[in-house]
């Protein structure tokens, strides 16, 4: 048995909860009471009338279980409104368990790094914690704020944990492993929930894995002439209502930053110039070039793109109202250097 308790903010309702599990059931029960009902409900609650028990019980011939939530407490007044409260707020935290316990969405986003400076996949990975992790992955976004112990596998910048703003989004290294041919780290998004706007989910597991690849034809990896594949995975739970929005965001995200890698590794240090619009060279007084911006960045790609596009100037001014297509994109099938998809499972093992 174990005791909890929590202060509901901002109403400063105190709670302790007691969790038990009897060794000879299958069940499972939590029982917790208010002990101070905070400024909201202190005039009306009456003094020791609250109880609560939150039951899991196995169904028969399944997986799954029954959850019976039981809520009973008196009211000096206005009880036709704390009934309605609480079974608002019970049915919402119900849906929330049942949604956090369902099957989740799996993206699957799979490429090939070839670059003569990889030595290994463990390489990979440690270009993948400077560059992804603690640079943010090329991503039209400030960096994170790093925080937490220095990680050996990286290159000296990455830590285990990182905080992205905007959303307020934590991350969390949870685990690193290497074989001979393959290595690999797991992390989870801390805090989900509605503070990551408009990333809400209720759950988040990802693993990156880095392997020799498939058609790398056994070359030799101390001579820096191999190749490595990438299989990023991330399992998430997302707000259903939310849900089309949040894959797509997650689905943009990781893609972008994969085919910025590949860009990394292919060309390390390449720029691309700020050039004025073709046709337009005379307004920029016979200005060339602006400045440059690393090709393995989003602006990098959209610049890249924008000077190899030789599609006719009404397809070009089309093209600006669709974002979603500007810089380094595909549809993600075996055609495309960036596969990806998603699935109704968990992550396999």
């Amino acid at each position: 048995n174990e005791a909890l308790r929590r202060v509901i903010m901002p109403i400063m309702m105190e709670e302790q909860a007691l969790v038990k599990k009897d060794e000879d059931s299958p069940s499972t029960l939590i029982e917790y009471t208010v002990t101070k009902p905070g400024w909201a409900f202190q005039s009306d609650l009456v003094d020791n009338s609250h109880s609560s028990s939150v039951s899991f019980v196995p169904l028969e011939n399944s997986s799954g279980c029954k959850m019976i939530w039981n809520v009973e407490f008196d009211t000096i007044r206005f009880r036709g409104l704390y009934q309605a409260v609480t079974e608002f707020t019970i049915g919402t935290a119900s849906r929330t368990v049942v949604e956090s316990l369902s099957t989740p969405r799996l993206l699957t986003v799979q490429s090939t790094f070839n670059s003569t400076s990889l030595s290994s996949p463990i390489e990979a990975r440690k270009e993948w914690l400077e560059f992804v992790w603690a640079r943010g992955g090329g991503l039209p976004l400030p960096p994170g704020f790093l925080r937490g112990e220095v990680l050996e596998e990286g290159g000296g910048s990455a830590k285990r944990s990182i905080v992205r703003v905007p959303p307020l989004i934590v991350e969390t290294i949870l685990s690193t492993d290497s074989t001979e041919d393959s290595t690999e780290l797991m992390y989870e998004v801390e805090n989900p929930g509605w503070l990551t706007f408009p990333f809400l989910l209720h759950t988040h597991l990802a693993r990156v894995r880095f392997s020799r690849a498939s058609n790398d034809g056994g070359g030799d990896w101390e001579g820096g002439d191999g190749s490595v594949d990438i299989k990023w995975e991330m399992e998430v739970r997302p707000f259903p209502i939310f849900a089309p929005l949040v894959e797509k965001l997650l689905e943009m995200a990781i893609t972008t930053i994969v085919r910025n890698l590949v860009v990394h590794f292919a060309d390390p240090g390449a720029t691309v110039e700020i050039r004025p619009a073709r046709g337009n060279e005379n307004l920029a007084g016979g200005i060339d070039s602006f400045g440059s911006v690393p090709n393995d960045t989003w602006l990098g790609g959209v610049l890249d793109a924008h000077l190899r596009d030789d599609r006719s100037t009404v397809e070009q001014t089309l093209s600006l109202v669709q974002p979603w297509l500007w810089g380094r994109t595909g549809n993600g099938d075996e055609d495309d250097d960036v596969m990806f998809g998603w699935s109704n499972r968990g992550m396999p093992l």
